[in-house]
């Protein structure tokens, strides 16, 4: 009678008990992909407002802006409200400055608003690029960064160390002169956004998908004389899959 009982009971055990596979998420790539950029200037309000099409679920998002001498940065967003990151301000000699900030997004990000303290008019204040990319961590993306400024033609930053090889490395570069020549970037880097006028600050991003330990993130232009440049340079840490798991979940009996 208890080896009955006791079989009955486990035949219970395996009615009321059975695996389920937890539910996946959708699936993403391990390898660096620049998706697309778009930028935008100041139009006379306080605001620069860009457009871009809708962002990819956990992409990365880096924004890049410029404002003049006697503008602040003030804060940035998303229309989902994304909470962004931002660097301190690099500022040439004569007080034009660039950020750049990031965030890994939520699918459905359309436009990125930039807020200033004053108006800025089109062209000659504020301009602001937006970069996105996949890839990446879902958390903990950043990794390290390096700034530098100064004049002449070739530009970089100071020599920053990724904490491995691989990473995403993505450079916000300012040269201010009227009527820079073309731009060309540095080995192993790709020229991405622009936003660029005539005898106003020029505003490029570049990027490599594949960094090393050791970075600057150079750059040249084609003219004589470059009397003024920015540029930060983040290097951001990859995704990595995370392996599924099988647990056991009660479910009552129908």
């Amino acid at each position: 009678m208890k080896k009955i009982i006791f079989v009955f009971i486990i035949l219970s055990a395996f009615t009321f008990f059975k695996p389920i596979e937890q539910s996946k998420q959708p699936e993403k790539t391990n390898a660096f992909a620049a998706v697309q950029t778009a930028s935008g200037v100041g139009t006379g309000t306080t605001t620069v407002v860009v457009t871009i099409s809708s962002s990819g679920a956990n992409n990365l998002l880096v924004v890049s802006l410029w404002y003049a001498t006697g503008v602040s940065f003030v804060s940035l967003t998303d229309n989902l409200g994304t909470s962004y990151t931002s660097s301190s301000a690099v500022t040439t000699a004569s007080g034009i400055s660039i950020v750049q900030s990031f965030a890994v997004v939520a699918s459905g990000v359309t436009s990125v608003t930039v807020t200033y303290d004053t108006n800025v008019g089109a062209g000659g204040t504020a301009g602001v690029i937006v970069d996105e990319f996949s890839g990446n961590a879902t958390s903990s993306v950043y990794d390290i960064r390096g700034t530098g400024f100064g004049t002449g033609t070739s530009l970089a930053t100071s020599i920053f160390t990724p904490s491995a090889s691989g990473k995403l490395i993505v450079a916000t570069v300012l040269g201010y002169l009227a009527n820079v020549g073309g731009w060309t970037a540095g080995s192993g880097y790709t020229l991405y956004g622009q936003r660029d006028y005539a005898g106003y600050p020029l505003l490029r991003t570049q990027y490599k998908l594949s960094g090393t330990t050791s970075e600057t993130a150079p750059a040249t232009v084609s003219y004589a004389v470059l009397d003024e440049w920015a540029e930060i340079a983040t290097a951001f840490n990859q995704f990595t899959a995370s392996t599924n798991t099988t647990n056991f979940f009660y479910i009552p009996k129908p």
